[in-house]
Order: C-alpha cells, then sequence, then structure tokens
C-alpha cells in the first residue's frame, strides 16, 4: 500500500475515532441548543500539546540533520495536535467559555480566509505559483487564530474577574 492510501486510512481512523468520542449520547432531538456541541474531555488538551510539540521536535530535527522527508506527514501530526488542543473543554466549562469559544470559531474562520487569500495573491504578486499554498496552510492559520484568540479571550476575562474580586 503506497504512503498516500495509509495517510488517508489514518486520516479516516482518527476522524471515527474524535466522532466516537464527542457524539451525543442521546437523542439528538432531545437536546438543548448549547449541549449540542460535544468537547473532548480536558486530559486531551494535554495529550494534543505533545503531539504538537513531538511534531515541532521532528520537524526541525529533520532539517537539522537534513533528511529527506516528506513535511506533509509532520504538518498533519501538528494539525492533529493542535485540533485535539482546539476541541478538548476546559477544566470548567460555562457559558461565558462556549460564548467566548464561539466567537473565536467565528473570528478564526474568516480571519484564516482572508490570510489565506492574501498569502495566495502575494506569492502570485511576487510570481511566485498559486499552489505553494495549501489547505494545510489554511488550516494552520485558522487553528493557530483560534487558538490565539481563545486564550487571549480567556486571559482577559480572568484578568477582569480578578480585578472585581
Amino acid at each position: 500500500m503506497e504512503t498516500n492510501g495509509i495517510v488517508s486510512l489514518l486520516a479516516i481512523s482518527i476522524i471515527g475515532i474524535l466522532y466516537l468520542a464527542i457524539k451525543p449520547k442521546k437523542d439528538i432531538r432531545m437536546l438543548a441548543i448549547e449541549d449540542k456541541i460535544k468537547l473532548l474531555p480536558h486530559w486531551f488538551k494535554f495529550i494534543g500539546i505533545g503531539v504538537a510539540v513531538l511534531s515541532l521536535i521532528v520537524s526541525f530535527s529533520l532539517d537539522i540533520w537534513d533528511v529527506n522527508f516528506e513535511r506533509y506527514f509532520t504538518v498533519l501530526i501538528l494539525i492533529l495536535g493542535l485540533l485535539l488542543v482546539a476541541l478538548s473543554s476546559e477544566k470548567f466549562e460555562d457559558e461565558m467559555y462556549k460564548q467566548i469559544r464561539t466567537n473565536s470559531i467565528f473570528y478564526a474562520f474568516f480571519a484564516g480566509i482572508l490570510a489565506h487569500f492574501v498569502l495566495v495573491f502575494l506569492n502570485f504578486w511576487v510570481g511566485g505559483s498559486i499552489e505553494e499554498h495549501s489547505s494545510l496552510h489554511m488550516t494552520l492559520w485558522m487553528l493557530g487564530i483560534y487558538l490565539g484568540t481563545f486564550n487571549s479571550s480567556k486571559n482577559r476575562l480572568k484578568i477582569l474577574n480578578s480585578i472585581e474580586d
């Protein structure tokens, strides 16, 4: 089996496992609107951070040792780690965190698409090829923007709460 087939099979199995982990246990018609989004348990955040850091270490090690290896595998593993971090719940998830999460997803979606278009345009403008920017870059942009806006909003909320006390 060639590597593309193995990567596709691995990606489909990871998506299936994530679906089984976050799918609602009750009848979907019986859930309230705020209960429709199921997140992974809090400890998945640590697994995701470990996977992302491991991916970055492997990527930098390949640069140092000048190994001929496809970069897409390390980028896919990095995306998987960041996705685990993004889909994991907070230790104490409440309505305010759900609102912050929703706003961050909204912002990351449009900012990621806009950043991708700007990068493609700038690359094309300086004489590069449009095909150099793949969907992996866009996914990394969106996950990075989401995690950045969510964590900065969460930290601002903690600061405001500490000022009020």
